[in-house]
């Protein structure tokens, strides 16, 4: 028969042993999405004999689990946020210490708030606070059908997504662009040049913009024609047609939830 002693320290030896097996599944639920995982910094050279470098870009590993399979499904929107939001250019100053610049970028997209948009980009760590207008999306889609111009020469570039300046959105916007940037990225790709409407009718916008000026002789400045692209996007019901339907038929795989006007 054994004592009492013994068998409370039995006891005690089993119920420590459940704490610690509670622990660990804790943990394991717990466990974050690493952005790093998924990430691969590209540092690109030009083919010249000295091979100097040139720029570097960010592609996905292919990683064979659950996450993996999504993000390889989904490149657009991890891309957009990896190439706007990781810092990278501070860190390739560091160049050619290449080692440096990978564990400075490691850490950085690791840790907050870059991890937290990489999740909720693959539909992990949701919550309700990732409502958006449509007028939010309408004024970050504009952003994305850019004018650029040197000495009098202009161009309208879709799909870039450099000036957010003075945008309110009250959410997540880089959760918001990354989306965004994902619909007008697969339009771009599915028909090159594509003659989506939304794209005709920025065209058209950019061409008015441009004969406006001139007639002012207001001196070209490209921020009037920048300006006038961004509000009639920021208006244009082919560009909301289209992103409706868009988010629509991705109602499975979007991280944010969209309000009727």
């Amino acid at each position: 028969m054994q004592k009492p002693n013994s068998q409370k320290c039995l006891i005690r030896s089993v119920f420590g042993l459940v704490i610690l097996a509670f622990v660990i599944v804790s943990c394991k639920k717990e466990e974050k999405l690493l952005p790093s995982t998924y990430l691969d910094l590209v540092f690109y050279h030009k083919n010249d004999s000295a091979r100097t470098f040139s720029h570097c870009y960010f592609k996905l590993r292919e990683v064979d689990d659950n996450f993996g399979d999504f993000i390889q499904q989904h490149p657009n929107r991890f891309i957009y946020l990896a190439s706007h939001y990781s810092k990278r250019e501070d860190f390739v100053k560091l160049y050619p210490d290449t080692l440096r610049i990978r564990e400075l970028l490691k850490d950085y997209i690791n840790d907050q708030p870059f991890r937290s948009t990489f999740s909720l980009l693959a539909m992990q760590d949701m919550s309700e606070g990732n409502k958006f207008s449509w007028e939010e999306v309408m004024q970050v889609a504009s952003r994305f059908f850019e004018v650029v111009g040197v000495k009098g020469k202009y161009r309208l570039k879709i799909c870039t997504g450099n000036d957010f300046s003075g945008l309110e959105i009250k959410g997540n916007r880089a959760l918001l662009e990354a989306m965004v940037y994902e619909a007008l990225a697969t339009e771009r790709e599915r028909a090159k040049p594509s003659n989506a409407d939304f794209v005709e009718n920025a065209r058209t916008y950019f061409s008015e913009a441009l004969k406006s000026m001139e007639s002012k002789q207001s001196g070209m400045e490209t921020i009037n024609v920048k300006n006038e692209v961004y509000s009639q996007m920021a208006q244009d019901k082919a560009l909301k047609k289209y992103l409706h339907h868009y988010f629509s038929n991705e109602t499975n795989s979007i991280p944010i939830t969209l309000i009727d006007d």
